[in-house]
């Protein structure tokens, strides 16, 4: 399951690089299971370059890589920073999956960024293309 994880993580990075977007947020419940395996309450996020970092608010017993317990979203971008990963360009939010108050928040966290809210339709269209495994 593991290279199935990251095979769908690649695509959506393919899809991102061909729209000109450097890195993503995702959120959604369906959109969590497709990229991570499982739902959290919580934030995934994809750079087009290095690993994807997962932003866990609940539940708070995992274990892994690449894995940090926030209790908001205004923590992402500090964390970012600390280790070491630069902060996007153009990021990329799931606009149809948020509440307005939720998108707002998420873009207010990275004030320097273009927010782009297309997330939802570039996800759509990579889970529209089934692997294998799928």
């Amino acid at each position: 399951m593991k290279e199935e994880l990251k095979g769908r993580q690649d695509r959506i990075r393919s899809a991102m690089v061909a729209q000109g977007i450097d890195a993503a947020i995702i959120t959604g419940n369906v959109n969590l299971i497709y990229t991570c395996g499982q739902v959290i309450s919580g934030y995934l996020y994809l750079p087009v370059k290095g690993e994807s970092v997962l932003f866990v608010k609940r539940p708070n017993d995992m274990t892994g890589d690449n894995l940090h317990f926030i209790r908001k979203p205004e923590q992402i971008a500090d964390i970012l920073r600390q280790n070491g990963i630069e902060m996007p360009g153009r990021l990329m939010l799931e606009g149809d999956e948020l509440s307005y108050q939720d998108y707002c928040r998420l873009a207010g966290c990275f004030p320097d960024c273009e927010i782009l809210p297309c997330g939802t339709m570039v996800l759509h269209q990579v889970r529209n293309i089934k692997s294998d495994y799928e």
